[in-house]
């Protein structure tokens, strides 16, 4: 079963990280982007995000399209 409220918070998580890249340094950016891919990672993994959208893994390199999917499967499974 799909824990909607544990994935909330690392949606939460992962916005956080996307609005700390858009303020950064130049220097730290690349630091961020791979936390940024290593959460979106982790989501796909540990929600097994695949079984409620197929098309998830594909879109993982587009942060913002990847939100907008995460962002639907809670809303179908709430």
């Amino acid at each position: 079963m799909l824990n909607i409220k544990q994935l909330k918070l690392d949606l939460a998580e992962l916005r956080i990280k996307v609005a700390e890249l858009k303020i950064a340094e130049k220097n730290e950016i690349e630091g961020i982007e791979y936390e940024i891919f290593q959460l979106k990672q982790n989501l796909v993994k540990n929600y097994s995000l695949t079984r409620y959208d197929a098309h998830i893994k594909s879109e993982i390199h587009k942060t913002s399209l990847f939100i907008t999917d995460v962002e639907r499967i809670i809303i179908a499974h709430s």
